[in-house]
C-alpha cells in the first residue's frame, strides 16, 4: 500500500499496542501563501488536519515552523509545517491516544525533523528591500540570526546554488567607486563535509592565491565567538593586477545551535575608510540565538 494520495512517504509501525503512522507530504508554495505566513496556512488546513478525529487543534512553534495536534477519541494527530523558501513541508504523525510514551517519540521526531539544503523560510526572511537604502533589521528565524543593514547598503540577489550557502548580500558603491560587498552564509553543521577551520583555510588560501602582496595570517587562528564551539577571526589585505586595493575581514562561527555562520566583509579602493561607520554597526548588530 503507498502512503496515499499527495503524500511522498510513509512508515508505519505495527507490532505491539503503540500502532503509529508518519507520513511526509511536500510541494510549492503559492505566492498567497507565502506572502500570508505559516499560522493562516494552518488556520486554512484545519479541517483537514482534525478529519476523522474532532478534537480540538493546538498549535505552538516558532523559528520558521509550527506543530498541530489534535487528540480524538481513537488516535492523537500531530502535524509538523514547515515553509522553505518557495517550498512547503507537512509531516503528519499519528498514534494511539493515551500512551505518553508514544506521543514524545512522535513528538521527537517532529522537532527533529531537518531540512539539508534549507533556502529559509518566507516568514523567518523578511520582506525583500532591494531598491531600499534605509538602515534596517533583518530577522531570520530559520537561521536563528539578527542582523543589521547599514544605510546606504542595497540587497543583492542571491544564487544558494553557485554560491554554497549564501543567505545575504548587501552592496553599496559611491562616486568614487568606493564599493564593500558584505555576504552571510549559513551551514547546518551536521552535513558539511568541510570542517570550519578548513573553510577558514581555504578562504586564507584563496584570497593569497589571488592577490597580488597579500598581507595577512597564512593560518587560521581561534577567536572568541558568544556561544561558539569554535570560531575564526582574521583580516586580509592586498591588491587586483590592475592595482585597486582589497581588504577583507572574515569571521566562521561554529556556533552551539548547530550552525556554522560565515560573515564576509570586503572592500574595495577606501571603501573601508569611506563606510567604516556603517560596517562597523553591521559587525556590532550580528546577535546569533542558541
Amino acid at each position: 500500500m503507498g502512503p496515499g494520495e499527495g503524500f511522498a512517504a510513509e512508515l508505519a509501525a505495527e507490532d505491539g499496542p503503540a500502532k503509529a503512522t508518519i507520513r511526509l507530504r511536500f510541494g510549492d508554495l503559492s505566492a498567497g501563501e507565502a506572502r500570508s505566513g505559516l499560522d493562516a496556512f494552518v488556520k486554512n488546513r484545519e479541517d483537514e488536519y482534525r478529519q476523522g478525529l474532532g478534537g480540538a487543534l493546538g498549535v505552538t512553534g516558532g523559528r520558521g515552523r509550527r506543530i498541530a495536534m489534535i487528540e480524538g477519541k481513537e488516535s492523537v494527530r500531530i502535524v509538523l509545517v514547515v515553509f522553505d523558501g518557495t517550498r512547503r513541508y507537512e509531516l503528519f504523525l499519528e498514534g494511539a491516544p493515551g500512551d505518553s510514551a508514544l506521543a514524545a517519540q512522535l513528538t521527537a521526531v517532529a522537532e527533529g525533523f531537518t531540512i539539508l539544503d534549507a533556502k529559509g523560510a518566507p516568514d523567518g526572511g523578511g520582506p525583500s528591500f532591494a531598491g531600499d537604502a534605509k538602515a534596517r533589521q533583518i530577522t531570520h528565524e530559520y537561521y536563528r540570526v539578527k542582523l543589521l543593514k547599514p544605510e546606504g547598503f542595497l540587497q543583492q540577489e542571491v544564487d544558494p546554488d553557485r554560491d554554497q550557502g549564501i543567505f545575504l548580500h548587501l552592496r553599496r558603491e559611491d562616486d568614487q567607486k568606493n564599493r564593500c560587498d558584505i555576504r552571510v552564509r549559513v551551514f547546518l553543521a551536521k552535513v558539511l563535509k568541510e570542517q570550519p577551520d578548513a573553510k577558514a583555510q581555504r578562504r586564507i588560501d584563496e584570497f593569497r592565491s589571488g592577490h597580488e602582496t597579500p598581507k595577512g595570517p597564512e593560518r587560521p587562528k581561534r577567536a572568541a565567538g558568544p556561544g561558539a564551539v569554535a570560531a575564526y577571526r582574521w583580516k586580509q589585505v592586498g591588491r587586483l593586477a590592475q592595482g585597486s586595493v582589497v581588504e577583507e575581514e572574515w569571521w566562521i562561527l561554529d556556533h552551539q545551535n548547530g550552525r556554522v555562520y560565515e560573515f564576509e566583509v570586503e572592500c574595495f579602493a577606501g571603501a573601508s575608510r569611506a563606510f567604516a561607520k556603517d560596517i562597523a554597526a553591521f559587525w556590532r548588530g550580528i546577535r546569533i540565538e542558541g
